[in-house]
């Protein structure tokens, strides 16, 4: 019972129970003013919670590093990735943190979004795995049990990297269950992996006194953009000095968080009940590992290159979708969700099929100056209009540093 307490404090602190896997009662976000309304009062809409990774955004706020560029910036808890961007595509928020997975799929269905910076410019995602359980790569999996929650991404992930090994996907037993049990599956020896991420299970394992290491989904054949910020469209044609003062002040915070961790993390303005400071102290610098592409590139800058692969990645991780969720089905009772959801993914075709989409707003060059696709329903939800032409995918994606 123990372990089952310590997970869900875990996942409540990297989840902050909004739509991730611990259910908990948040506020819902305040009503705020759109860009084009209030440019001098910025809101930076995170994905889910402030933690490790985050707190720097606290640490450039605290020493007035935004305000030295004329920002003044608001940060706010998010819902999960998706609701975040739906709030910048409404103008709801300003700037959003998001995954590169997200703003593929979102920006293929049209919504009016870049990146402007990479916050983490590869995915912390993969295979978790006890240091003693003798899993050294991908294909000592055979015969083993990984833990996984019934339906996640990750799932599917997982069989596109075993496919893209030439690993046979039926020699590795994926079990699914609930969040909080896939950590404690493996504490118990039950399971001998789960699906995470490097910055948060395999740290909770870690501190708990059970070190674990992650093999990387991206280094098994599927790079992944982690973590950017992104930005409306508009906001970026209309305003570009906010959206370059904000790039400079938070690369300024990742650099003092850099050399010293500490006082990221102590910038944090409360820790949540529960919480222990070297979690997302640990959480941080398992993060600061994955901020560049490579030592000689910029942090923040980003690469064609780098989404080109995403989009690929994303493509095959939606041709395994619907087969991950029949296999985590298996293992327990086939609720009326998960079925809503197979059938969804059996009959909803992939949003990033190649490179050249002809439902891709129409770009012209870098400068980021889009046709924005019209808005209704609900915040978020898109209708295309008819493209002019057909553009590549990534220059719908982000923006070169030149172009703000």
């Amino acid at each position: 019972m123990e372990w089952v307490r310590i997970a869900a404090v875990a996942l409540l602190l990297l989840y902050g129970g909004a739509g991730g896997p611990v259910a908990a009662e948040v506020p819902a976000p305040k009503p705020v003013p759109t860009a084009k309304a209030n440019a001098d009062q910025s809101l930076l809409r995170l994905d889910w919670v402030l933690h490790g990774l985050t707190s720097p955004f606290q640490l450039g706020l605290s020493r007035q590093a935004y305000k030295a560029e004329g920002i003044e910036l608001r940060i706010e808890d998010g819902k999960g990735p998706a609701a975040t961007l739906a709030e910048v595509a409404s103008k709801g928020a300003v700037f959003g943190l998001v995954d590169g997975a997200t703003l593929v799929r979102s920006v293929g269905q049209g919504a009016p979004v870049k990146a402007v910076m990479s916050v983490m410019a590869s995915s912390p995602l993969g295979v978790v795995v006890r240091r003693d359980a003798e899993i050294k790569t991908l294909a000592d999996l055979a015969g083993k049990r990984v833990a996984a929650t019934t339906g996640e991404p990750g799932i599917a992930l997982l069989l596109a990297a075993l496919k893209a090994q030439g690993i046979d996907s039926r020699k590795v037993e994926i079990v699914g269950m609930d969040g909080i049990q896939k950590l404690v599956s493996v504490a118990e020896g039950r399971s001998h992996a789960l699906i995470g991420g490097a910055d948060n299970h395999a740290v909770v394992l870690g501190l708990r006194g059970l070190p674990a290491t992650t093999l990387p989904f991206s280094d098994a054949g599927l790079p992944m953009v982690g973590l950017v910020v992104i930005a409306h469209n508009d906001t970026i044609r209309d305003q570009p000095a906010l959206v370059r003062g904000f790039v400079r002040a938070t690369q300024q915070a990742y650099a003092a968080a850099e050399r010293d961790p500490e006082v990221a993390v102590s910038a944090l303005p409360k820790l949540r009940p529960g919480a222990e400071r070297a979690f997302p102290l640990q959480r941080l610098k398992a993060a600061l590992l994955l901020l560049r592409i490579d030592a000689a590139t910029p942090f923040g800058a980003m690469t064609e290159a780098a989404w080109v692969a995403t989009i690929k990645t994303h493509g095959d991780f939606r041709n395994t979708q619907a087969l991950a969720i029949a296999i985590t089905a298996i293992h327990q009772p086939i609720r009326g969700a998960v079925m809503r959801r197979l059938l969804i993914y059996r009959n909803v075709r992939s949003a990033v099929a190649d490179l050249t989409m002809s439902s891709i707003p129409t770009v012209r060059g870098d400068q980021g100056r889009a046709s924005a696709p019209p808005m209704t329903g609900r915040a978020g939800a898109f209708r295309l209009a008819a493209p002019r032409s057909a553009v590549p995918l990534t220059r719908s994606i982000f923006i070169r540093s030149r172009s703000v």
